[in-house]
């Protein structure tokens, strides 16, 4: 019966994305050779723009790039269908795609080396030169559109042990949606990592719509990052019933002094005052003391030594919704400044002159209306 149910959805998804489907060619990648392919790179290659990959059960070890025709890559059990590659390197990981449907897939990207980075957050002058040191994400979306403008990420499962989980730039006049997924970080970079557009050939409103989703970030500080490249092409951000598990470091020795997020840290949502005022401004209702954790420095360690035990693709430690504080042993002889902000989401403007007018002091990325009932405070518009 679920599986009657999960081809129907995918059926569905198939007919919504085109006016006349009938058009649209199916092609069936089965590993076993009874298939059209049995590779998925393979049938991205040879298909025609506007085509349906249906991917049965498999571990795809394989690096999966789609940026030059739209098509839908379509699994038919999430939790068997998965496409796994190495993302220690940048411009090699699981799947690189800029426009069309990804559904019902596992997509993990692997760190085989155990090597992590220090920390993801970008300033602008490192945003183009990260890339040939930094490790990859498991899925990368980026390309100038001419192929499409919009994509879909839908009922999927996205694992990372390095960069982040998904990467985006955001083009003008595009819309990228992820729907019904989970974000599974755990390495050095997060869940998402977005940035606008500052190229005036590519302008336009873009959106990025993340509906029904549940983020899961066991070691980054931060759980986003986001950097505004200016505005001449606005970004528009809809969160909504987006569920976040993450961890903020008592220590503070991993983040930046340079993050411009402009919303309540951690440090301040603990105050009773704050969390009155937010209550009262008529935020999610986390406000009221279920939004923070706390990990004694006993815990901390156990918690570490089980990320390191097992594999995130089978199994995870539990992690409570909300922020989960991380007590330190070291806290009195920490390196970072006192005065640094200890934030979940990073922000980063490329041009500091301009008015940073957007969410949580971003300059030309704005929240929508229509986010509500989030795990994070800032990610639910205020209802003054």
């Amino acid at each position: 019966m679920r599986y009657k149910c999960a081809m129907l959805f995918m059926i569905c998804c198939i007919s919504s994305m085109r006016v006349n489907a009938q058009e649209d060619k199916i092609y069936y990648v089965r590993q076993d050779g009874t298939g059209d392919f049995t590779s998925i790179q393979d049938g991205v290659n040879q298909v025609e723009d506007g085509a349906v990959l249906i991917i049965t059960p498999g571990v795809y070890n394989e690096s999966v790039t789609v940026t030059d025709k739209t098509i839908r890559l379509i699994g038919t059990n999430r939790e068997k269908c998965i496409i796994m590659a190495s993302a220690e390197n940048y411009h090699n990981i699981p799947l690189t795609i800029g426009a069309g449907m990804v559904s019902n897939l596992t997509i993990y990207g692997r760190n085989l080396s155990g090597e992590y980075i220090q920390s993801v957050s970008l300033n602008e002058n490192t945003v183009y030169e990260w890339q040939d040191t930094f490790p990859g994400y498991a899925i990368h979306i980026d390309q100038d559109y001419s192929y499409g403008r919009e994509l879909i990420i839908d009922n999927c499962k996205v694992i990372s042990d390095s960069n982040q989980c998904v990467g985006i730039g955001c083009r003008g006049k595009s819309t990228i949606q992820i729907s019904n997924s989970e974000l599974i970080a755990n390495g050095q970079g997060g869940c998402i990592y977005l940035h606008n557009n500052s190229n005036p050939e590519l302008d336009g409103d873009a959106q990025f719509i993340m509906k029904n989703c549940r983020l899961m970030n066991y070691k980054c500080p931060y759980i986003i990052a986001l950097h505004s490249m200016g505005k001449s092409n606005p970004l528009y951000l809809t969160f909504e019933n987006v569920k976040a598990s993450t961890v903020a470091y008592e220590d503070m020795t991993c983040y930046n002094t340079w993050n411009a997020n402009t919303w309540f840290d951690v440090r301040a949502l603990q105050s009773y005052a704050v969390k009155q005022y937010l209550q009262e401004n008529g935020y999610y209702s986390a406000a009221a003391g279920q939004l923070l954790h706390t990990y004694s420095v006993a815990q901390r360690r156990q918690f570490s030594a089980s990320l390191q035990n097992n594999s995130l693709l089978k199994e995870r430690p539990e992690l409570e919704e909300g922020i989960t504080i991380l007590q330190s042993d070291t806290i009195g002889r920490r390196t970072g400044s006192s005065s640094t902000a200890c934030q979940v989401i990073d922000i980063a403007n490329a041009e500091h002159d301009e008015q940073a007018d957007g969410w949580c002091g971003l300059s030309g990325i704005y929240l929508t209306q229509e986010s509500k009932n989030n795990t994070l405070i800032e990610m639910n518009y205020p209802l003054f």
